[in-house]
């Protein structure tokens, strides 16, 4: 959170730099304190998004107490997910007419790192809207932690369109879902119901493109744009060398800061140097 809050006062700073609104987060409680505490110190205006009622009153007051723009809402944490990225590439949309450079947009989970370069996507891939990623599991066979936009007028549209798709059925289907997974679920019963040519290509690895109702949604594989260590590892022992993002689920969160800088080839401290 460090990190992410200086880098944003530092664009603040810098010249000719368009303005920034603020910082925003969806959040159970912990993230939203830390986020509003650290927006506070550096000037940078905080918005949080929190699920109603599945917050304790200390969780609460925390954003509160720092200044942080705080909305309550009548969904679970990936409920709120889903509204801030949507929320996130509507603003983009309106933007779009008053730049003439071309920005794409990838949206992380924050137990992911970005460990490559992820330009060339949309240079390979020149006609999707919108990039997930998939593995061989019958039960989730797609993942929402990575989500990657172009950043065209129609790429945000199309992209927009698509996720509140995902949020209708989620609200309708999956919002009682256990362990978080309810986006996932949702994500994968809309690609089954529009694209069901889809199922047959999970088990292969390899990225392709198909249109979920107007959509054109570019499949990547996670054992490169979302690599998992294996569950159970107790040490971060490096990864493959095709890897371009990697995602710290679960218990593997504690590895993102015990071993990331220090993994197998130098990669990450090759691809970014500090400042």
């Amino acid at each position: 959170m460090t990190v992410l809050v200086s880098q944003v006062n530092r664009l603040c700073r810098a010249p000719l730099s368009r303005p920034i609104a603020g910082v925003g987060c969806a959040s159970t409680g912990d993230t939203s304190a830390a986020l509003s505490a650290y927006c506070a110190a550096a000037g940078i205006p905080a918005i949080v998004f929190l699920p109603a009622n599945r917050i304790s009153l200390e969780q609460l007051i925390q954003p509160i107490a720092n200044g942080a723009t705080v909305l309550s809402l009548d969904t679970d944490f990936d409920g709120c997910m889903r509204l801030i990225r949507e929320a996130f590439l509507e603003q983009k949309l309106v933007e779009f007419d008053r730049t003439e450079r071309l920005n794409h947009f990838v949206l992380t989970d924050s137990d992911i790192a970005v460990v490559d370069d992820l330009g060339h996507i949309f240079e390979k891939y020149p006609h999707f809207h919108l990039a997930v990623t998939f593995r061989n599991n019958k039960g989730q066979p797609l993942n929402s932690g990575f989500v990657a936009v172009r950043g065209t007028s129609d790429g945000i549209t199309k992209a927009v369109e698509f996720l509140k798709q995902v949020l209708g059925t989620y609200s309708l289907r999956y919002i009682k879902a256990s362990r978080m997974l309810g986006d996932q679920l949702a994500l994968a019963w809309v690609v089954k119901f529009h694209l069901p040519s889809a199922l047959g290509k999970f088990s292969k690895h390899e990225a392709f493109t198909g249109e979920v109702n107007g959509t054109s949604v570019l499949f990547l594989p996670c054992a490169v744009y979302n690599w998992t260590q294996p569950e159970g590892a107790g040490q971060f022992h490096g990864i493959p060398l095709d890897v371009k993002v990697v995602h710290f689920k679960g218990s593997r969160k504690r590895l993102m800061l015990e071993r990331l800088w220090n993994f197998s080839a130098g990669k990450f401290l090759k691809t970014y140097r500090p400042c």
